[in-house]
């Protein structure tokens, strides 16, 4: 990339949703395997000019969205399994009050071989039992997937039953340190127009 006549480096713009979708992109190529330099590449020759750290930009931005997802696998691939997850406990429980409603006015029918064959009360009940069990598997999916089950820090205990906290200080000096790197590499991107 070079740099223009009053000296600015061309930057990445996008509107919000384009830079999202690249960054969950981005994040999606990074978990494949693909190094920032790679992705960079594969973004360039689809036209799109971009520097390799403005590609780590984005994918610290798709983490970012995706913290309420606990970082497990790419954001948009468990925002669409909790979607399904939660559509199949929608309709779960219309199919419960639906048996549940036959099952009062003796009308729940058989499937399959036996279809259209009005069912006893024991197996009607049977019936309803199966699907109120299936909307209990289905919860305790949605449950783990989301990380809702997930225990906090003050849950979490040493031998001695004592709350495990983090060492603040180590998490400062991290914090600390990748901003000073990141601020390093910007100014370094600013000033010598180095793109990856």
């Amino acid at each position: 990339m070079t740099v223009s006549e009053d000296g600015a480096r061309p930057r990445f713009s996008a509107d919000e949703e384009r830079r999202a979708a690249l960054g969950d992109e981005a994040w999606d190529l990074q978990n494949q395997g693909k190094g920032l330099r790679t992705i960079r590449d594969i973004f360039r020759a689809r036209g799109i000019a971009i520097s390799h750290a403005t590609v780590a930009e984005l994918i610290h931005e798709a983490v970012t969205r995706a913290k309420f997802l606990d970082f497990v696998g790419p954001a948009t691939s468990r925002a669409a399994s909790i979607g399904r997850l939660d559509a199949a406990l929608e309709r779960q429980l219309k199919t419960i009050a639906a048996h549940a409603a036959a099952l009062e006015t003796g009308e729940l029918q058989a499937s399959g071989k036996g279809r259209g064959k009005v069912l006893e009360y024991d197996q009607a009940a049977s019936v309803l039992d199966k699907a109120v069990a299936r909307y209990v598997q289905l919860e305790s999916l949605f449950i783990k997937v989301t990380g809702a089950a997930m225990p906090t820090r003050h849950q979490i205990e040493d031998s001695e039953g004592n709350p495990v906290t983090p060492n603040m200080a180590v998490l400062a000096e991290t914090v600390r340190t990748v901003a000073e790197h990141a601020k390093k590499t910007k100014q370094l991107e600013e000033t010598d127009g180095l793109d990856g």
